[in-house]
């Protein structure tokens, strides 16, 4: 294993496509999109009256329930 370091250490200091760099742009909005929504559901779930209007409207709809959980 010792004689592929030179290698291994030579693919992961390269350039990469540019197709690599679109995914890793990808990826990151992906993570960012994805920590937004968990500080929105957190914010919901503390009840602190940001969606408290939004929320009340939706559950008024016939069908809706107040916690799916």
């Amino acid at each position: 294993m010792r004689s592929k370091i030179p290698a291994l250490t030579e693919a992961l200091t390269g350039r990469f496509p540019p197709i690599t760099v679109l995914i890793r742009f990808t990826w990151d909005l992906i993570d960012q999109y994805g920590r937004r929504l968990a500080d929105l559901d957190v914010r919901n779930r503390r009840g602190d009256g940001t969606f408290s209007a939004a929320r009340e409207l939706l559950i008024s709809i016939p069908g809706v329930l107040q916690d799916r959980r």
